[in-house]
């Protein structure tokens, strides 16, 4: 089962460090490989405001780290498999836009608005998430 929205805002960590996941409505309906919840949150935790590069590096390795430790299938990490998630997840998000204005279906100016601050963020943070990918590649 994948969550299908993990990001900060649907992890609680509690005073003895660990994580809880909240928000599950989405998980019925989400299907896929472990990879894109985890590349979701990576993404999401990286373009975070606050806290510094080695804080979020911090975050997003323990959050890989435990999801492993905690699921049945576990996350085969390789270098470059991260960047490649976020790409795909990227196209699918610019794909799923561009299908709803085809079909004459509204999609809000805020929606592109946010793909397009998101897309622009995740190049400012690509070192980042590059070192995110060293750093899981080597707990393999």
């Amino acid at each position: 089962m994948l969550h299908g929205d993990l990001n900060p805002g649907n992890i609680l960590i509690d005073d003895g460090g660990t994580a809880w996941i909240l928000d599950m409505e989405d998980a019925i309906h989400s299907w896929g490989a472990p990879l894109r919840d985890l590349a979701f949150a990576a993404e999401r935790l990286a373009l975070v405001p606050d806290g510094d590069r080695s804080e979020k590096l911090e975050r997003i390795t323990a959050l890989c780290q435990g999801y492993n430790r905690a699921s049945a299938c576990p996350v085969r990490w390789r270098p470059g498999r991260l960047e490649a998630a976020l790409r795909a997840l990227s196209w699918r998000a610019l794909m799923l836009l561009c299908h709803r204005e085809r079909r004459g279906l509204d999609s809000t100016t805020a929606e592109w608005t946010k793909f397009f601050a998101l897309w622009r963020t995740w190049d400012t943070e690509r070192e980042l998430l590059g070192e995110v990918d060293s750093a899981l590649s080597r707990l393999a």
